[in-house]
């Protein structure tokens, strides 16, 4: 890492250089490698939503008739996760398909995986204050050696790549088959 000397640079080279120290410290060093490599498109852009939410319409005991809530209403997710897309794609498939009865309750399924994928994920950075039950602690530990493995285990980088694009269900990646070759 080189010393800069704030007098002489700009907002964006320092901007830049928190990313490439954000960068370094990832478990895969090859992510830093092609990073630093890479020229930029344009300026850094920060990303402003503060948090992620989850509004509980299907937890009211009653929803107004000729309603429906979709989108980033319901959830908002960070949008580096792509959780927000999927779970939209979800809604449209079920509209697409006629499905009667479409509640909160109905979309809530769609957005139960995606929801605990998010918060575990962002709950894997120490900067997030919050209490992280022993069942998360267990979960972040497991998913960084999973990612190590899947680097190099094509049958752990599927099993992940088809929970994270929401195509199973996440404790798939549990399955003791994933376990024994994650260990």
């Amino acid at each position: 890492m080189k010393i800069v000397d704030a007098a002489n640079v700009s907002l964006n080279e320092w901007q830049v250089a928190g990313f490439l120290a954000a960068a370094r410290k990832l478990s895969t060093r090859e992510i830093y490698e092609v990073v630093q490599a890479a020229e930029p498109l344009g300026d850094p852009v920060a990303y402003q939503f503060p948090a992620i939410v989850r509004r509980r319409y299907d937890r009211l005991p009653t929803f107004p008739e000729g309603y429906l809530v979709m989108g980033d209403a319901p959830c908002s997710f960070n949008p580096i996760f792509a959780q927000g897309m999927t779970v939209a794609a979800l809604e449209a498939e079920a509209l697409a398909q006629g499905r009667s009865r479409l509640t909160p309750r109905f979309f809530a399924r769609a957005y139960d995986a995606a929801w605990q994928t998010a918060v575990g994920a962002e709950l894997a950075f120490a900067e997030i204050e919050s209490p992280r039950p022993p069942l998360i602690r267990f979960l972040n530990w497991y998913i960084t050696r999973l990612h190590r493995a899947a680097r190099c285990d094509a049958q752990v980088s599927i099993a992940f790549l088809k929970v994270i694009n929401m195509l199973v269900p996440p404790p798939s990646i549990l399955h003791p088959r994933i376990l024994w070759r994650v260990f």
